[in-house]
């Protein structure tokens, strides 16, 4: 998921630099690999420009490790952190200046991808779901502690996925939520499950 929306919004910055560089185009894209704290990309498609000059402000130039990348997806898919604090942000780390559409759109598609992966079908058999909350402090109108329910399903081969995530809200936890998420991850294929957790 975190390959994705990084290929997706690299191409919009690529976007935004053909906007600005008229006599450009586009050139495919290159591979490479990123490790970002504990998580590592193997295959990124970095897209190029035939000019050669576009270089992407969430991806360290020449770099195979960047502790930064983790911090800024973090910011882009976690609520709360406004287009103009996400600039600061990408200012600080990478010196280089986006506009607020340009960081609107980045942000949109990052968030396109990580709704796709929280809608996608899932196997119709697990051998065991686990089912949990856990509390984080979340800024809405004032900061408080809220729910994030979280379902982590275990193949019959052993295999783990995380099948999806769930704000709980201020109310706090409660059955019906949980009657929601099973509602949910059956609707998206699941039948049979041997134990749930």
């Amino acid at each position: 998921m975190v390959k994705k929306a990084l290929e997706e919004m690299m191409l919009e910055e690529r976007e935004e630099y053909l906007k600005n560089h008229p006599g450009t185009k586009g050139n495919g894209c290159y591979t490479r690999e990123l490790r970002a704290g504990l998580m590592g990309i193997e295959d990124l498609r970095v897209p190029r420009t035939r000019d050669g000059n576009f270089r992407s402000v969430i991806l360290p130039y020449r770099k195979k490790y960047t502790a930064d990348v983790e911090e800024v997806i973090k910011a882009l898919f976690i609520a709360g952190i406004s287009q103009r604090k996400l600039a600061e942000v990408l200012e600080i780390l990478y010196g280089a200046k986006l506009s607020a559409s340009t960081i609107s759109r980045m942000a949109e598609v990052g968030l396109e991808e990580v709704e796709k992966w929280r809608k996608r079908p899932l196997e119709e058999r697990y051998a065991v779901i686990f089912l949990d909350a856990t509390y984080f402090s979340l800024r809405r109108a004032k900061i408080s502690k809220e729910p994030i329910y979280v379902a982590l399903g275990i193949k019959e081969d052993g295999g783990r996925e995380i099948l999806g995530w769930w704000l709980g809200g201020s109310e706090g936890e409660s059955a019906g939520i949980w009657d929601e998420i099973l509602e949910e991850l059956k609707e998206r294929g699941v039948k049979h499950v041997h134990l749930f957790v």
